[in-house]
């Protein structure tokens, strides 16, 4: 599978999405979350997944919006911050509550250890892609299998335009420790997504697939 063979939502939901995490995320970490939107799409085509193809997109290009300097909640962990931001975003773009309380839940669940696919498809989509990403393994969960290969022959993905911007923002070293939920989320390297944002340094799989040269097969 090729870049060029990936549908991206044209909703204006996604393109509204597009646009926040260009603004607000910087160039590494906005990359990132492209990069985390086509790795959870090969590997449901991967694995004859059907999922909400909107709410995945959003979600991903969303879901390190709590890590950025405008939306940092020192009272609460980076994911759930960002989740409530999408919950204010889906309000906007006109959602009901109850698809708005999805992508939270997508958003919640990414740095989970595993999310189960048939309770969650989309969150499980996250989390095997943003894992994929950021240490080079997908899920762990017996479902999974290897991940896709990359190619720097794949055709660039071109996203809407938009004002870019965004700056790096810090991690307030005092936040309280989040409360456990059920399941309680187990942090993966908290450290990669953060170099990301902070230095644009990463895992070689990530500085080998800068959004703009991506290629799947």
């Amino acid at each position: 599978m090729h870049l060029n063979e990936m549908a991206t939502p044209s909703t204006s939901a996604a393109l509204a999405a597009t646009q926040v995490a260009r603004r607000y995320c910087s160039s590494a970490l906005y990359a990132h979350c492209v990069r985390c939107y086509l790795w959870g799409v090969a590997y449901a085509e991967r694995q004859g997944m059907d999922f909400d193809r909107e709410l995945y997109y959003v979600a991903a290009m969303l879901h390190d919006i709590g890590l950025t300097r405008a939306f940092d909640a020192y009272e609460m962990p980076f994911e759930e911050a960002g989740g409530q931001v999408a919950w204010v975003f889906g309000a906007a773009a006109g959602w009901p509550d109850t698809r708005s309380n999805r992508v939270a839940q997508v958003i919640g669940k990414h740095m989970w250890p595993s999310v189960d696919p048939d309770d969650d498809v989309e969150g499980h989509l996250l989390e095997v892609a943003t894992g994929i990403d950021i240490t080079g393994c997908g899920s762990t969960s017996s479902r999974s299998t290897s991940r896709p290969r990359s190619s720097r022959r794949g055709r660039g993905w071109t996203s809407p335009t938009s004002s870019p911007g965004g700056s790096a923002s810090r991690v307030n070293a005092n936040r309280p420790a989040a409360q456990p939920t059920s399941p309680a989320p187990v942090s993966r390297p908290a450290c990669a997504p953060i170099r990301l944002r902070d230095t644009g340094d990463g895992p070689p799989l990530a500085r080998r697939l800068p959004a703009g040269r991506l290629g799947l097969r």
